[in-house]
């Protein structure tokens, strides 16, 4: 029989790395950069866009479906 491959197990974030995570602004919750300057500019880009000021791009999808799962609200900051 062949050797079996160790399988990859997601690195554990703990309470105290997670608060440096967030200082350092690297911290992701499902890749979402927790950058609310940028999410808050996308929301407002995406609002233009369904009011059809805009056309629709691929990051304006990308924020339609974070905010239809819950992710983010329209105001830009993450739920979670």
């Amino acid at each position: 029989m062949p050797p079996k491959k160790k399988q990859k197990t997601k690195k554990k974030i703990t309470r105290k790395n997670k608060f440096w995570l967030k200082l350092k602004g690297t911290y992701e919750i499902d890749g979402i950069e927790e950058n609310h300057l940028i999410l808050k500019n996308d929301v407002e880009r995406l609002i233009a866009s369904v009011q059809q000021e805009l056309e629709w791009d691929d990051r304006d999808m990308q924020i339609a479906n974070w905010i239809d799962r819950g992710i983010l609200n329209w105001s830009g900051e993450i739920q979670k």
